[in-house]
């Protein structure tokens, strides 16, 4: 306020100087800006003392309000565009924050996610192999049971045959051709019941 008051001085004595200079040219004298002429000059002080006094009472006072407001406004909507800028600033830093906390959780699950996909294949490879040995075995175990009775019977077809072809021996004293004749029959009739 002070700063506008002494620049209002200023401009009100510069127009005292300006007024002072117009007359003595409209008198025909010369323009000497540092001559004042003392009615001139006592008649312009006065007149500018009536305008400082009704301006400031009816201009001055509602201009300096206004500017004054006009400065507060301003001031106020910085203050607030600062304070907005933080609550921006805040709400960016949380919002990076939630963001790397959403991409670490993500990449503990993509790596948990790994590990169980990893070990149910493990699982489930160890549940084959398991598997596979399982029939392995089993078609082993028939297998031999199959071998053993194809043994056991044919341990019994050839028992039987022995009997039967002993107790033609035994009935019939034959010579070496009959004899012959008789064991091809014996492989002939085992033959045919195999088949």
């Amino acid at each position: 306020m002070k700063f506008r008051t002494i620049l209002s001085l200023a401009v009100a004595a510069g127009s005292v100087l300006l007024t002072d200079a117009v007359c003595l040219a409209e008198e025909g004298g010369s323009v000497n800006p540092l001559a004042l002429s003392k009615d001139i000059a006592f008649w312009t002080a006065v007149v500018f003392i009536i305008t400082l006094l009704v301006l400031g009472k009816f201009a001055w006072k509602p201009i300096v309000e206004g500017l004054d407001k006009r400065e507060q406004g301003i001031a106020d909507q910085i203050d607030q565009a600062k304070k907005l800028n933080e609550d921006a600033q805040l709400t960016l830093a949380e919002y990076k924050a939630q963001l790397a906390d959403a991409k670490a959780e993500v990449d503990t699950m993509l790596d948990s996610a790994r590990q169980s996909a990893q070990k149910y294949e493990q699982e489930a490879k160890n549940e084959a192999d398991a598997k596979a040995v399982a029939i392995t075995q089993k078609a082993q175990a028939e297998i031999e049971l199959a071998k053993k009775e194809a043994m056991q019977e044919l341990a019994n077809k050839a028992t039987e045959l022995a009997f039967d072809l002993a107790g033609k021996i035994c009935q019939k004293n034959l010579d070496k051709a009959a004899h012959a004749d008789l064991i091809n029959e014996a492989v002939e009739n085992f033959s045919k019941q195999t088949l």
